[in-house]
């Protein structure tokens, strides 16, 4: 996606007046068909040709409000069972037009036609399809959190490339839709925008002019208007699948040998009214996402995943607001049984969902089961603004300990959306068997922000009582915490000089621990970036801590302290243009500590775009860290009495391949192969002090008695990991909602403490371990209710 939510409309009808670019919101007309078009990219139908199309649209990049270098025409039409998009781009240099094959949800080096649908017209909530010159599938939903294109609906495309340009055409069943129900005869009217993308210029052009001082896009929209009187079929649709595995696994000597398994499942959505629908997996079969990146974590902190399994990724926006919810815990514990989620929004604009989930817990020798809910109520307020209420629960089973966490988010804006409150609060209390609540905790924020013009800005307070702990269901870093932040930004959005867009950045934080309060840090961080007209893009930053810290978390005791000293940071960021069949991203950061001069940081990371040609192309990424003389934690020992720090080399490598060949759009060979390396090597231990400094470990018999070295000078902390990962899928969309997928994974995940001399030497020792290999095949079907009944009637 080009222009992720920068989507605007045609004009015909009323309008109103824009106050940020005196500019006026455009309104599009859908017309009625009865003879469905043929979804060819031909646009060689008479509906095309008869009713009116929408044309005026405006530049949004590289020179906002300006005309477009092309012109475009839409045409939005519908009967009872679908609702049709044709667009025409007109190109006066077909043979120039960029058209990189691309999976789906990605779009490389391509121009691009798009358009998204806000059927409440609410400013804040929308879906939105975008295609290619050869007929790519994007699609995507927004909402108040951003844009996100793990939806994937049932739709489709086909465009051509032609003497006067390209075209495309759309069609989309109303069952992927949820829509106000209204009486008969009223009209629908729904926010909407449409946006073309043109490669080779970079020129980015939408219908609805978008302001880039305003925040927001979907408030920034036009209006659709002519939608009625469509009987909507029942929104019924199933997709059973079969999946085969063929995995290596371990035998009862330790060796490793073939196995296989079969599985088979359904998921499920069905519509409920206009508005509601009820999604559920039965037999989920999540063995083909890919790998997560493994890290080692010295941190006192839990590394939070991505998620991957495409349930948890489609429609769950509503329950991801208020971040009470960090959906891989979902199964975390043990085997997921099934899930559903239940999501809808009223005609008054009142979103609800639930989403519950139950899995079989084995941790610790139990077997027991464990229920995961959430449950959601979201108002949308005037000026795109909201207010939600959210409750999760975590029930165990067996005598295991219960968690319930409620929480409210909101944001209050004016009436041109130029200023918002936004704030959030949260209670959690745990239960222990038949005991009573026996832990609580709290957390609320508040932040006020100018979210227009050239110059914004924001200020924010946020606190957490020391046992607030929404991680049975969410995810938390940490609690304890009061964080007092203000963050200003400065923008030139119109090209000057050599430049398309410049931006500055100042941010600062203060930081202090709840209970018992006492300070934690100070940082700030200062940022200048710009697009030069070549769009190359080059970022300068600077960030520091100018007072010593103090991390209450690292001793991994209670109100211990660790004494950090000061810091300064500077890194440049680069990346040239994409258009050329070779790019480039780079990064480079140093930091420096002035009262330990030796303990140092160093981090570089190059990543090389390459396009062989409009089917084949690849990325690679290298990133090496190094953490020289580093200072941190290693252990908790005599008895839970002393915080054991150390003096190491912490370095890190990481390599990472990603490769791919298109068929077609609906057909892709790719690859992704991750190596990560790391190695902790220890020089120096120490004792970490009541005021937070570091020293010598006095008492020579508990020192002897820990056996820090080897008799090689080697120690028994030192760490060599290594992550290891391939996933080689081949996939085909055969027909809309349809897929067959085969995958092969590589993997491997050991860590030990003989520290080898150099990569190769560590590659051939990682050669000799056991990598686990797993082979599958995974078909899903995809049957929907109105295509059934089309299908019998014709």
């Amino acid at each position: 996606m080009a222009l992720a939510c920068a989507l605007p409309v045609v004009s015909w009808g009323q309008t109103k007046a824009n106050p940020s670019y005196n500019l006026t919101d455009q309104v599009a007309q859908a017309f009625r068909i009865d003879t469905p078009p043929n979804v060819d990219g031909l646009l060689d139908e008479s509906a095309w040709r008869t009713a009116p199309s929408a044309t005026n649209f405006t530049q949004n990049r590289p020179t906002p409000q300006s005309a477009p270098t092309h012109r475009t025409e839409v045409w939005i039409a519908y009967d009872d069972r679908n609702l049709y998009i044709a667009a025409q781009m007109h190109d006066q240099a077909p043979d120039s037009i960029l058209q990189q094959l691309s999976v789906r949800d990605r779009v490389e080096n391509s121009d691009e036609f798009g358009i998204w649908f806000s059927p409440y017209n609410d400013g804040i909530n929308a879906v939105g399809f975008s295609t290619t010159p050869r007929g790519a599938l994007n699609d995507f939903i927004m909402n108040a959190q951003g844009s996100d294109d793990a939806w994937n609906g049932v739709w489709e495309v086909q465009s051509q490339i032609h003497s006067g340009g390209w075209s495309t055409e759309i069609r989309v069943p109303w069952s992927q839709f949820r829509m106000p129900t209204l009486p008969q005869g009223v009209s629908q009217t729904w926010g909407m925008n449409i946006w073309r993308s043109v490669r080779r210029s970079r020129e980015e052009s939408v219908w609805n002019a978008l302001d880039p001082t305003q925040n927001g896009m979907v408030n920034q929209g036009g209006v659709l208007r002519g939608i009625q009187g469509v009987d909507t079929p029942p929104r019924i649709a199933l997709f059973p699948y079969l999946s085969a595995y063929a995995q290596t696994e371990l035998d009862e000597t330790g060796g490793r040998q073939w196995g296989d398994t079969y599985n088979g499942g359904l998921d499920a959505k069905l519509g409920l009214g206009d508005a509601f629908t009820l999604d559920m997996t039965l037999v989920p079969d999540f063995g083909q996402v890919v790998a997560d990146n493994l890290v080692l974590n010295l941190s006192p902190y839990e590394v939070r995943f991505a998620e991957n399994r495409p349930f948890f990724l489609e429609g769950t926006d509503l329950f991801n607001k208020g971040g009470l919810f960090y959906s891989r815990r979902v199964g975390q514990e043990g085997q997921l049984i099934n899930a559903s989620k239940f999501s809808g929004r009223t005609s008054s604009s009142t979103g609800l969902g639930v989403f519950q989930a139950f899995a079989r817990d084995t941790t610790g020798g139990r077997d027991a089961l464990t229920s995961y809910n959430v449950t959601v109520a979201d108002q949308n307020l005037p000026n795109n603004g909201y207010i939600t209420a959210l409750s999760t629960a975590t029930i165990r089973g067996g005598g295991g300990r219960d968690a319930y966490v409620q929480g409210v988010d909101y944001s209050f804006r004016n009436e041109d959306n130029s200023w918002a409150l936004s704030g959030s609060a949260a209670r959690n209390t745990m239960a222990q068997g038949d005991t009573a609540n026996h832990d609580e905790g709290h957390r609320w924020g508040v932040n006020l922000a100018k979210t227009s013009g050239q110059f914004r800005g924001t200020v924010g307070h946020y606190r957490e009582s020391e046992s607030y702990n929404p991680n049975d269901l969410g995810y938390l870093a940490a609690p304890n915490e009061i964080v007092t932040w203000m963050d200003l930004e400065y923008g030139i959005y119109k090209p000057f000089g050599v430049f398309n867009r410049m931006w500055w950045n100042l941010n600062t934080n203060v930081n202090h621990l709840y209970a018992p309060r006492a300070y934690s840090n100070w940082t700030w961080v200062a940022e200048w970036a710009a697009v030069t007209r070549t769009f190359w893009f080059n970022k300068l930053g600077f960030e520091g801590q100018p007072l010593e810290g103090q991390d209450w978390f690292a001793s991994r005791l209670d109100a211990l302290p660790f004494a950090t000293p000061r810091w300064t940071s500077v890194e440049f960021v680069t990346s040239t243009d994409y258009r050329r069949k070779v790019a480039l991203d780079g990064f480079v950061k140093r930091r420096v500590r002035p009262d330990t001069p030796d303990w140092q940081e160093s981090f570089i990371r190059v990543a090389p775009r390459f396009r062989f040609s409009d089917r084949i192309s690849a990325d690679y990424v290298w990133s090496w860290q190094i953490r020289h003389n580093e200072r941190g934690w290693v252990d908790v020992v005599d008895d839970g009495q002393l915080s054991l720090f150390g003096q190491r080399e912490n370095t890190s490598h990481t390599h990472v391949l990603n490769a791919s060949y298109i068929f077609t759009p609906t057909s892709s060979l790719s690859a992704r192969i991750r190596h990560y390396w790391s190695v902790v090597d220890y020089h120096g231990f120490f004792e970490l002090q009541e005021d937070g400094s570091l020293g010598f470990i006095d008492d020579q018999a508990l020192f002897a008695s820990l056996e820090l070295f080897n008799q090689d000078l080697t120690s028994r902390y030192d760490v060599n990991y290594n992550a290891w990962s391939v996933d080689l899928v081949y996939r085909w969309i055969f027909s809309p909602g349809s897929e067959l997928s085969v995958v092969w994974k590589n993997t491997l995940n050991e860590a030990g403490t003989a520290l080898p001399d150099s990569y190769w030497s560590n590659w051939q020792s990682m050669l000799d371990e056991d990598f686990t290999n797993s082979l599958s095949v995974r078909a899903l079907y995809y049957l929907d209710y109105s295509m059934i009944e089309s299908r019998l009637s014709r």
